[in-house]
């Protein structure tokens, strides 16, 4: 080992996430930073969503007089005694009564309103009634709604729309609130570049400040985001230094790591207390916890996945303790997970998830767990969390689902496994927010195994069958139980071809450029449409596998081939044209398949259903998806064939469905 490492420090501890809160928190009480809560006085217009910090008594009564409640005429209550159906009483205007609108002042000597429905007009100036009324039938009396002197909201309230109403009926103008903590947030890294700029090679959007601002004015605080800091301990310690005494709690994004440029540890410890450095979590291991002063210091890794979720751990709680309030907690479910996950001992660690409901059950389908990819975390309705002692969750085992949207959103997700496809994109932006597509790219029979297990409510597919020429219904019939009923139905016709840079500089014309071992081949991953594809033709010219450079490096999604391609980390992909399409890519034809989507006959009727059945078959979308580029919708929406436990008088039947 050099010398130099040898003196490293690393700090990094692997503390459970409770007694890492604990010890931060114990921490933080001690140094008084709770005990002096400011206030401010603000306007009335300025107080949604801000925190009372006393309770708000009326300044006056509202109403403040006495108001007719309906429109119709003013009357003294003694005077309709006598009045029926059968004896009613006539009563002269201005004498015995006075023509009011609703919220009029009541006149001095009335003491109660007759509907103006209930009367009967005989002259100009005079009225039949026929009920007898109380006193005070219909009027708005004063303070009704509220008294001068009464308590109209506790203290640690959080303004709501009808609080400011109320507030400014009884003659409020101002209130007192609990000052919301101002938060610092310096993201640290010499690769960095501002989010509004086309980044070099080698440079990465800051755009994790965005998100943390974001989550503290959700919360109630207010943010202060700084342009980022290279990555020099003086930088970074001078700028800390100089900023700390403005504000309540500091945030320092990226650098919270053990490597030769994560300084904030360092910074931390020789300006104040390290408190921790290491949480039991994934993703978000390398948090730092400190206080400079009175100051809490909080360093959050600098993957965006991991950013949110420390944010949301150790941020949130400490803006809810100085506001003495509680923002909405995470509603939760119950749920079975589709598939196994392994997680390593030591680490609570969280799973974002996809969920449906499949047979009246809801399932929780994960999806990628890279810590930096930050898609995940937008396209995911939930977290699982698999605690720290457990080695992961079994199939089908129920977990606890802490939900990242609300809960109708379930209900109307339909569950697409299977194959990727751009038009399946374009379905879920043209059916919201009556119908949201989740989809599952784990391949076209990955798809039809999720399919079976009741994982899924569609599988897309497009499988070529190297013996009849046919696409699906050989693989549809062999991975499904004959016992259930399915709907083969087209979703559109694709061009499958080779995926190449702008301008195709390794002039690369079929399968048999392959060959060379200067083109680098990005593949897709074993089960896939697109890879059976690919060995179906690389069979016809008796093209070995193990000849072509990177058959073995795989991907997941068209897109992602293309943006390998596009990043030149490859030079060509099998994918469809659209993708080209999209990344500004060039492409080389191969072959037009067929992509199918695979429906369980006992959803088809349902409304959600129907809903993108009803979609495929319109002329719009079906524009639409052309205009996508290598796309064929001539039977987009037709049934194509419907397999498993079926009677042949029944086909027809089925056929009307569509």
């Amino acid at each position: 080992m050099k010398k130099n490492q040898s003196k490293r420090k690393y700090y990094l501890e692997n503390i459970p996430l409770k007694e890492a809160i604990d010890k931060f928190n114990n921490s933080i009480a001690e140094s008084g930073f709770f005990d002096n809560v400011n206030t401010i006085n603000i306007s009335l217009e300025e107080s949604l969503g801000k925190i009372t910090s006393k309770p708000i008594w009326a300044l006056e009564s509202s109403p403040h007089y006495d108001s007719a409640g309906m429109d119709g005429i003013a009357v003294k209550a003694s005077t309709t005694n006598k009045a029926s159906e059968k004896n009613p009483v006539e009563l002269t205007e201005n004498n015995e009564y006075i023509w009011v609108d609703t919220g009029n002042p009541l006149p001095k000597d009335k003491d109660a309103v007759i509907m103006i429905e209930h009367i009967n007009q005989i002259s100009n100036n005079k009225v039949q009634i026929f009920n007898s009324i109380p006193p005070y039938e219909n009027v708005r009396r004063i303070g009704e709604d509220i008294v001068a002197t009464e308590m109209l909201l506790p203290k640690s309230h959080k303004m709501r729309p009808i609080d400011i109403g109320a507030c400014a009926s009884s003659g409020i103008e101002t209130i007192e609130v609990i000052s919301p903590p101002k938060i610092a947030i310096f993201p640290t890294g010499s690769e960095l570049v501002p989010y509004n700029t086309k980044p070099k090679t080698g440079q990465i959007k800051e755009f994790n400040s965005l998100i943390i601002e974001s989550m503290i004015k959700d919360w109630g605080g207010q943010a202060y985001r700084y342009p980022p800091i290279i990555d020099k301990f003086e930088t970074i310690k001078n700028t800390i230094l100089k900023e700390i005494n403005k504000y309540d709690i500091l945030i320092i994004n990226a650098g919270s790591s053990a490597g030769s440029k994560d300084y904030t540890a360092k910074i931390v410890e020789s300006l104040g207390k390290l408190i921790v450095h290491g949480t039991a979590i994934k993703p978000g291991h390398p948090v730092v916890l400190g206080l400079i002063n009175k100051t809490p210091i909080i360093g959050l890794p600098g993957y965006p996945v991991s950013t949110a979720l420390t944010c949301d751990l150790f941020i949130k709680p400490m803006i809810e303790k100085v506001l003495k309030n509680q923002t909405n907690k995470y509603e939760r479910v119950h749920a079975n997970i589709t598939r196994k996950i392994a997680s390593s001992l030591g680490e609570d660690e969280y799973i974002r998830v996809n969920l449906g409901v499949i047979d009246k059950k809801i399932v929780a389908t994960p999806i990628k767990k890279g810590a930096g990819i930050i898609s995940s975390l937008v396209k995911a309705d939930g977290l699982v969390l698999i605690p720290r002692f457990s080695e992961g969750l079994h199939q089908g085992e129920k977990v606890q689902v802490e939900l990242l949207k609300n809960k109708e959103i379930i209900e109307k997700n339909i569950l697409v496994s299977g194959s990727h496809d751009i038009a399946l994109d374009l379905i879920s932006s043209y059916l919201s927010p009556k119908v949201f597509i989740s989809s599952s790219n784990i391949g076209s029979i990955g798809g039809l195994i999720s399919l079976s297990r009741n994982e899924a409510h569609i599988a897309g597919i497009h499988l070529l069958d190297e013996i009849t020429g046919d696409y699906n219904i050989t693989f549809a019939k062999k991975y499904l139980s004959n016992k259930e009923k399915y709907h083969i139905v087209n979703l559109t016709y694709r061009t499958q071809g080779f995926i190449v840079q702008p301008n195709n500089p390794k002039e690369i014309k079929s399968l048999q450029s392959l060959i060379n071992k200067d083109i680098r081949f990005i593949n897709r991953q074993k089960g896939s449409g697109t890879r059976i594809l690919l060995d179906y033709q690389l069979k016809e010219e008796n093209i070995n596998p193990k000849n072509i450079n990177g058959y073995d490096r795989e991907e997941y999604t068209h897109l992602a081939v293309g943006a390998a391609i596009l990043s030149e980390t490859a030079d060509v992909g099998l994918g469809i044209y659209s993708s080209a399409v999209a990344l500004g890519l060039d492409f080389i034809p191969l072959a037009e398949e067929r992509y199918d989507l695979i429906i369980p006959d006992k959803i088809i009727k349902t409304d959600k259903i129907q809903n993108l059945l009803e979609l495929l078959n319109l002329k719009k979308f079906k524009i639409q998806v052309e205009n996508l580029g290598g796309y064929n919708t001539k039977h987009m929406g037709k049934l194509i064939e419907t397999i498993g436990w079926i009677l042949p008088w029944t086909i027809n039947l089925f056929q009307e469905s569509f």
